[in-house]
């Protein structure tokens, strides 16, 4: 999905990337874009749930349009 996102067109963008505590791989990758692509944050903070990672992302958000997409369902 993130390679999907990167190679994007339209590259106006600001791809804001919360790991809510997977346990997983997950965390590294999304560091490793952040490190490639200054259009990619990588933000960490402790498992408290799904709408609490996207508010902690929506709260840095710089743009006006906010669509939000879940690796976990």
């Amino acid at each position: 999905m993130l390679e999907n996102i990167r190679n994007q067109t339209f590259t106006n963008i600001e791809v804001i990337m919360v790991n809510g505590g997977s346990t997983d791989n997950s965390g590294e990758i999304c560091k490793e874009f952040a490190e490639k692509d200054s259009r990619f944050i990588y933000l960490y903070q402790e498992n408290s749930g799904v709408s609490d990672a996207r508010n902690y992302g929506g709260s840095i958000v710089t743009g006006y349009l906010l669509y939000c997409v879940s690796g976990c369902g």
